[in-house]
């Protein structure tokens, strides 16, 4: 539960969220013998869905752009006839909030693993496993030395975050409000910023403690070492996203579509696309930025209800998430593992049985009803009632794991 609400609270950037909550709850969780494999999941399951949820986030700014620039495609006429004349990007993006229906059910189905303590496939056999794993009792150690991590993972929320409003501000100096402040940002470099604070602090305080330089040098490179196999995939995840980019493939995809499906269907399938793009080049973003310009115009052209609009406008944007979490070459899925220590194959295999099942649940119960004219407030009560039900149908407790008992205690009553 306490990962789950620090993945709530980490809500300006995906990468941040990773980073932060993984490697800040990864003590406490192995103490607890909860499995490397659940903590990825849950970290997981909260980074993307908050991030594009959240009203203000490096995701946002970037959703927002795209909606803008798909409409800025369309003629007056078409917007006025469609119901979207004078309705701004930000506008459409804030109706369009309760439509987003995968990210939202990705974050009730993480909640109620949290709080049933149930689980099945791969992640149960993981988390069986972790009760049967041994972990040492760490020795006594000074109070002050929490310090050593409170002080670097605030550093690096707080650098990252003025970092994200100087640059925005720099940018954009007519900028009225908080949103178009970070969206002129780069989350990259406002995180880089943030990591220097968080390391020189580690260093300095460490050194004040009577921490060796030879004991911090082992510490850098330990954690150093952890990700160099993350950016190896990272660049070959990136290597295959651009293929798929200059290919061309999701434009041909659309195309095919255009004109050929009746406007009920377009959110399903839209969601569909979307999911099977981000899954397969492993970028959310590049499946947002090549779909939304040819999905918004495509069902305002359309003239499907402003309730079908609003639905294929979440859906490219739930859809690109979905790809995106269950998608082995994602950076945020490799993040999540690098994160919270998890074998990134294991992170992928346990995830995944999650990430479709809460996927289905959100196109069966929600993006196709929505499309037949069923209110979204129906859909998600529908969507949240099958997570609910699901989990405890498919999960199982665990079982206890029994300590061998003492000799005496197996003796015959009567000797």
């Amino acid at each position: 539960m306490g990962t789950w609400f620090a993945g709530l609270i980490v809500f300006f950037d995906d990468y941040a969220n990773c980073l932060i909550v993984g490697s800040s709850m990864r003590p406490i969780t192995d103490r607890l013998k909860v499995s490397r494999a659940k903590l990825a999941y849950l970290v997981d399951s909260t980074a993307a869905p908050v991030a594009t949820l959240a009203l203000i986030s490096t995701w946002v700014g970037y959703e927002v752009s795209l909606i803008d620039e798909a409409m800025q495609t369309l003629s007056p006429s078409t917007l006025q006839q469609a119901g979207l004349d004078g309705v701004s990007a930000y506008a459409l993006f804030l109706q369009g909030l309760p439509y987003r229906f995968y990210p939202i059910l990705a974050l009730v189905f993480g909640f109620v693993l949290a709080v049933s303590v149930r689980d099945f496939g791969p992640m149960r056999e993981a988390e069986q496993q972790a009760l049967t794993i041994q972990i040492p009792i760490p020795p006594p150690v000074s109070r002050n030395r929490i310090w050593l991590g409170i002080v670097p993972i605030t550093l690096l929320i707080v650098v990252a975050m003025l970092d994200l409003y100087t640059q925005g501000t720099t940018a954009n100096p007519n900028a009225t409000s908080l949103l178009d402040i970070i969206s002129a940002a780069d989350g990259y470099d406002a995180m880089l910023r943030g990591s220097i604070a968080a390391i020189l602090s580690a260093t300095g305080l460490a050194t004040l403690l009577g921490t060796t330089k030879v004991e911090m040098i082992n510490a850098l490179k330990e954690g150093m070492g952890r990700i160099g196999e993350a950016i190896l995939i990272l660049i070959l995840a990136w290597s295959i996203g651009t293929v798929m980019k200059e290919l061309g493939s999701a434009d041909y995809l659309v195309q095919v579509l255009d004109g050929v499906i009746d406007p009920k269907w377009l959110p399903s399938l839209v969601f569909i696309l979307a999911a099977g793009i981000a899954f397969a080049t492993g970028t959310s973003f590049g499946t947002m930025g090549t779909l939304m310009p040819l999905a918004l115009p495509l069902v305002v052209q359309s003239g499907a209800s402003m309730e079908i609009i609003l639905a294929v406008t979440a859906a490219v944007l739930s859809g690109a998430t979905w790809g995106d979490h269950c998608s082995p070459i994602s950076d945020t899925t490799v993040l999540s593992s690098v994160g919270t220590g998890c074998d990134h194959a294991e992170h992928v295999r346990t995830q995944l049985p999650y990430a479709m099942v809460s996927g289905l649940i959100s196109l069966l119960c929600c993006s196709i009803p929505v499309g037949f004219g069923v209110s979204w407030t129906v859909c998600l009560i529908m969507g949240t009632v099958m997570c609910i039900a699901s989990i405890w149908i498919l999960g199982k407790p665990l079982a206890p794991i029994l300590s061998t008992p003492h000799p005496l205690h197996t003796q015959d009553k009567t000797v």
